[in-house]
């Protein structure tokens, strides 16, 4: 995972709220620039040593809250170059929801359509407080969803609308997110999980073992 652009730059007002002396202090903390990110990005898919049919290098701007449009792109443009997926944590937390339209003028998923991310190469991990025009976007693209239910109760981030997303067309997957974040590695029990989650969601006893089904 990379980004250009630290925590507090990244949340519009997040900076405001720390008392001025230690506003100072925060301003000088910097990510790696964004041309060495993408340099070193470049480099690794060069000089990737695995069979890619099997083993494949992926890119991973980290938050697109916490990366520039300079970033997004660049990163775009290499997983077209060479053929690698593209992930990033696309409305995980409702501050992200909130931040996304105050910094860009649009939701996040919007932006990254903007940006030309959104692509059968591209997935969101959670996707958690996202609208119908955004799961239309993804549809729409081609693009993937990994849905990690472990860690979004974990975390207290919110329900992932897995149903309509599912419903939409959205390509599914699976995730555990780390452990620090989950407390389990064990794909099954993110499945099952998965599948109660989505009836809480509906109101459908139902849907729950049909999306399973059918992923």
């Amino acid at each position: 995972m990379i980004s250009d652009t630290t925590l507090y730059a990244a949340i519009p007002g997040l900076l405001d709220a720390f008392p001025e002396a230690e506003r100072e202090r925060l301003r000088r903390i910097q990510a790696a620039p964004t041309a060495t990110s993408l340099a070193a990005c470049r480099e690794i898919l060069r000089r990737w040593p695995f069979d890619r049919a099997r083993l494949r290098p992926g890119l991973g701007p980290t938050i697109p809250l916490h990366c520039s449009d300079e970033l997004l792109t660049g990163c775009r443009d290499l997983a077209r170059e060479w053929g690698a997926p593209l992930q990033t944590h696309l409305a995980e937390s409702r501050v992200q929801a909130l931040a996304g339209p105050a910094r860009c003028g649009e939701s996040l998923t919007a932006h990254l359509d903007a940006l030309g991310l959104l692509a059968p190469g591209f997935s969101a991990a959670h996707a958690i407080w996202i609208d119908a025009d955004d799961i239309r976007r993804l549809a729409d693209r081609g693009a993937a969803v990994s849905h990690n239910p472990l860690s979004n109760l974990r975390l207290g981030s919110g329900i992932a609308p897995a149903h309509a997303l599912h419903a939409a067309g959205v390509r599914m997957a699976i995730g555990t997110d780390g452990a620090n974040t989950s407390d389990s590695q064990s794909v099954f029990e993110a499945l099952r999980l998965a599948a109660y989650l989505s009836r809480v969601r509906t109101g459908d006893p139902r849907s729950g073992s049909r999306w399973t089904t059918s992923s």
